[in-house]
């Protein structure tokens, strides 16, 4: 489609918003204000072939998938239903760093949404043109301030940032830990079948942390928490089966009933009774149910209880199809968002305290030889002590939300083994 349009008066305001007249503002750039029969404004612009090319290449994508050609309002460029505007911004900001963009050229992109060149100022209204001086200008009164233009108004203080950082390489050293305390498993003597469930859980966290690792290392989303919750239900089974071993078998009987030697018990009318699973071969019962909150209340500690009562309830609402309390996907003033804003911070800090109960909890399995204790408790010791810093460094003055003074609280009981 061709829209006809004319340029506008000379004797007009500039649409750019400086106050000029168009005549003494941008009629002399290299792209003019038109305006169509419904006096409807445009900026328009000659094209190189490169972005001809790419508009064309677009095109033909979207007709791809949308099976026609786009219309009036499609955005050609669909990308952006992947991308958000920050995977945009840090993805662009790490390419002016790969070519040895000007930290404050850098900078001013990042604050204005564009990048001014030769070939292009031609091209850009004053009034943006003068944005971009401003931006410039600001680069280089914080840097000689002493501070550091890109960290923004965080709400965390640098010292606090230090220890988020600290805290995802703990990450990293966790994955390390877990994988070597599953090395150390004897492969030629079959343990019992409570340590053999252990080692199975250890090995299923291990295996999730690896993707909450890629997660929090390429894009970051609050789907991690999902993740979390399977590694808190993970923790809860190992320390359920160092209280209670013999109920192993129960664990067994669950799957066997998926893959078909054991089944439900029957009520009266027929129907199963999932309380209760049947051995086909024997006859032998076990017990068919057995609650994430019955496992937390077999901990040495009170707490786990309570802790459990408020962090689970917390981590399903990211699994199970519920509103989440501030209803983030919606805004009344944009309708809903293509790409919610996630906060990595706080699930950095829930997944260093399963990981630090996790490896506390490892380090009393009497299976596991002393210097693997010794490397468990250490690095225990290293995210409980992390994350009791974060609390020193914050300068609240209200106390913490239940949840998070919960998790403080447990978190301090890493170490000590003893009951509550």
């Amino acid at each position: 489609m061709v829209r006809k349009t004319v340029e506008i008066s000379g004797t007009v305001n500039c649409p750019c918003g400086s106050g000029k007249i168009y005549g003494l503002c941008c009629s002399k750039k290299e792209f003019k204000y038109t305006k169509d029969g419904k006096g409807r404004i445009y900026k328009e612009d000659k094209i190189d072939k490169k972005t001809f090319e790419a508009i064309k290449s677009a095109n033909k994508h979207f007709k791809f998938v949308f099976g026609r050609n786009p219309q009036n309002h499609d955005l050609v460029f669909i990308d952006q239903y992947f991308f958000s505007n920050e995977d945009f911004d840090d993805s662009f900001m790490e390419a002016l760093k790969a070519v040895d963009v000007a930290p404050s050229v850098a900078y001013a992109t990042r604050k204005t949404g564009r990048i001014v060149t030769e070939n292009n100022i031609t091209k850009i209204p004053d009034t943006e043109l003068a944005e971009w001086d401003a931006a410039i200008d600001d680069y280089y009164e914080k840097f000689e301030r002493g501070e550091n233009p890109f960290e923004g108004n965080s709400p965390f203080s640098r010292e606090m940032l230090e220890v988020w950082s600290d805290l995802l390489q703990d990450l990293y050293a966790t994955i390390c830990h877990l994988g070597r305390f599953l090395e150390k498993l004897p492969r030629r003597r079959i343990p019992s079948e409570d340590i053999f469930l252990q080692y199975y859980f250890v090995a299923r966290s291990l295996d999730t942390l690896r993707s909450v690792y890629r997660i929090f290392m390429s894009r970051y989303s609050d789907d991690v928490l999902s993740l979390i919750r399977s590694l808190y239900e993970n923790f809860l089974r190992i320390l359920f089966l160092r209280h209670h071993p013999g109920k192993a078998p129960d664990f067994f009987a669950i799957t066997g009933v998926q893959v078909g030697t054991h089944e439900f018990a029957k009520f009266k009318n027929g129907k199963p009774d999932r309380r209760i699973i049947i051995e086909k071969a024997t006859g032998k019962k076990f017990e068919g149910h057995i609650s994430n909150r019955q496992m937390a209340s077999s901990s040495d500690f009170s707490i786990d209880v309570e802790f459990y009562d408020h962090f689970y309830p917390y981590l399903s609402n990211f699994s199970h199809l519920t509103l989440d309390p501030n209803l983030e996907y919606f805004s009344m003033d944009l309708g809903f968002r293509l790409h919610k804003k996630d906060n990595p911070f706080l699930a950095l800090q829930f997944v260093s305290v399963v990981n630090a109960l996790t490896l506390d909890e490892l380090s009393l399995i009497v299976h596991a030889n002393k210097l693997t204790k010794r490397d468990l408790r250490y690095m225990a010791m290293r995210l409980r002590n992390r994350l009791l810093e974060l609390d020193t460094l914050s300068d609240r003055d209200d106390p913490w939300p239940p949840l998070l003074q919960l998790t403080l609280d447990r978190v301090k009981l890493v170490g000590t083994r003893g009951p509550s």
